[in-house]
């Protein structure tokens, strides 16, 4: 049986002042999306569409019910990625500010616990924004 090729679809996370983004897609259906830094994957989700259509609004919850603090980080670092398989249509990629982050005072590093996804599952992590970037730290 011949395997579908999953065709990615990634976009650059826009940095406006300092805010945070909660992520969405519609359009297609999305098999897999992954929140990457730097090229280095931070999150991996399948989005489940259990009575969605492709053209329903899906939430894309990469640090569980924290938003991405899009603000803390260095412009045109974040990207995500959507993998669809389903058919010839483009996903897109919504974002919705939803706060203002700013470093603590005098610190340049802002340490969040969060869930993140990864290919076995969620998992309890740490993700510290530091000097214009996001990281993972050891599981917690």
């Amino acid at each position: 049986m011949k395997k579908e090729k999953r065709t990615p679809v990634r976009y650059v996370i826009p940095i406006q002042s300092s805010c945070d983004v909660e992520l969405a897609c519609t359009g297609a259906f999305v098999d897999k999306a992954i929140l990457m830094m730097n090229n280095q994957p931070i999150s991996i989700i399948k989005p489940d569409y259990d009575t969605k259509t492709a053209k329903d609004t899906m939430e894309l919850n990469f640090l569980g019910d924290k938003p991405f603090r899009a603000g803390l980080v260095n412009p045109g670092c974040a990207t995500v990625a959507l993998y669809t398989t389903r058919g010839d249509e483009i996903p897109s990629l919504m974002m919705c500010e939803v706060g203002i982050t700013a470093f603590p005072e005098g610190a340049d590093n802002l340490i969040e616990d969060v869930t993140i996804g990864t290919l076995a599952g969620t998992k309890k992590n740490r993700i510290i924004y530091y000097a214009g970037q996001a990281i993972l730290a050891v599981v917690i």
